[in-house]
């Protein structure tokens, strides 16, 4: 369950009664959000991974994808590079970063590619994705198995959202309101399960507003016509705001 926007989102732009399936609005939002990624090239919701890269220069690298975190950066010679010799294009706190660039003496240089470590996404301002502190853990501890939480006011959060507690990513699934308990899948997005302890804080990712609004309006769109296939021709409107948000590949 993948989503850009959640399901109260979308019953809240369609107008429709709290009781409205959720099913079909998960499938309308799980095509627009398939749709959005596929045809811009981009994913817009924070993943930990490792990419390699092959070197074109010896002080400059061109990113595979967006990046929103460097956390290591291992040349192909075995060793790491100090993460403050390296120059972000553009600045970190700008948003995403696409190119990587060496300070001082420091070479790309051995037989191996170069490995990049990080957190990689699309966001244009990384530094406020995060909304903090948003409840408190109240299970003592969450085993790293759990698949439920319980929080101290269930109705701060909805289906859908990414949650975030200490280094650890959490899908949430359900919500259980007389319990204030919530169905979750663990170590999401490249992430691992660790155990959390009690009164953890915890948080959730708030995607760009635009590529928001534009996932609830593709998913309104499919919605109102169900047999309508996601791949065929967008309004033109929609189409023009998905080639504003197209990823050109400087590697290519």
């Amino acid at each position: 369950m993948y989503t850009l926007a959640t399901t109260q989102q979308l019953r809240t732009r369609l107008d429709l009664e709290t009781n409205a399936a959720d099913e079909r609005l998960w499938r309308a939002l799980t095509a627009a959000t398939e749709r959005i990624e596929r045809d811009s090239g981009r994913r817009f919701t924070p993943r930990l991974a490792t990419l390699p890269h092959r070197a074109r220069h010896p002080r400059e690298l061109t990113l595979l994808d967006d990046l929103l975190q460097l956390q290591r950066l291992g040349n192909g010679d075995g060793r790491d590079i100090d993460l403050r010799d390296i120059k972000t294009l553009p600045a970190a706190s700008q948003g995403s970063v696409s190119v990587l660039r060496l300070r001082g003496p420091q070479r790309f240089s051995g037989p191996d590619a170069v490995q990049v470590s990080g957190l990689w996404g699309w966001h244009e301002r990384w530094s406020q994705a995060w909304l903090t502190g948003v409840d408190s853990l109240q299970d003592d501890p969450l085993a790293a198995t759990a698949t439920t939480l319980r929080v101290a006011e269930g109705s701060r959060f909805q289906a859908g959202q990414l949650l975030r507690i200490g280094d650890e990513y959490l899908r949430l699934l359900t919500i259980d309101a007389a319990t204030h308990s919530l169905g979750i899948e663990r170590g999401a997005q490249g992430t691992t399960a660790v155990v959390h302890s009690q009164a953890s804080a915890i948080d959730v990712y708030q995607p760009s507003p635009a590529v928001v609004l534009l996932c609830l309006r593709l998913a309104a769109w499919l919605y109102r016509e169900p047999d309508r296939s996601p791949a065929e021709p967008l309004p033109t409107d929609l189409s023009s705001e998905l080639r504003a948000l197209r990823r050109e590949s400087a590697a290519s």
